[in-house]
């Protein structure tokens, strides 16, 4: 797992070619410009999905994790917290689905991140994430970059 702030995020090319992709998009492109849903940044390789969601409290989340495809996660409007903890300290909830790349579990996050408008954080296929938490409920306008491992 990476959290740093986006004007970090030119230290972590390098690490894996698909990610230095969004990399270059991240700090290339008007991200706020980006449209609802996915947009293809090279097929198959790395893309975009930005969406619109109501935080929630902590207990009502549960981890994701996948195997495939790495995450970029940053907000454009609002605030939310990304639990993090390795995959291997979750609980699995349910089987693999390769279809949608992913598996969900359950656990107490090791760490929270704030996930903010200065803030990036990046997953890897050992890094079991939850997602939404935020106590005061609030709108989050949020981009996923998916790049696959």
């Amino acid at each position: 797992m990476i959290y740093d702030t986006l004007n970090n995020m030119h230290l972590y090319k390098g690490i894996h070619p698909n990610l230095d992709r969004v990399i270059e998009m991240i700090q290339t492109h008007d991200l706020s410009q980006l449209p609802m849903g996915k947009t293809i940044i090279e097929e198959d390789l790395c893309w975009v999905n930005r969406m619109t969601y109501q935080t929630k409290p902590q207990a009502e989340c549960r981890f994701e994790a996948h195997r495939l495809y790495g995450d970029v996660q940053i907000s454009l409007i609002g605030c939310e917290y990304m639990g993090y903890t390795p995959l291997a300290d979750i609980k699995l909830c349910d089987d693999y689905d390769p279809d949608r790349d992913i598996v969900h579990g359950s656990g107490s996050p090791l760490t929270l991140c704030c996930l903010n408008q200065q803030m990036a954080a990046v997953f890897f296929a050992e890094d079991a994430h939850m997602a939404k938490i935020n106590p005061s409920l609030e709108t989050v306008d949020k981009l996923c970059f998916k790049f696959k491992l």
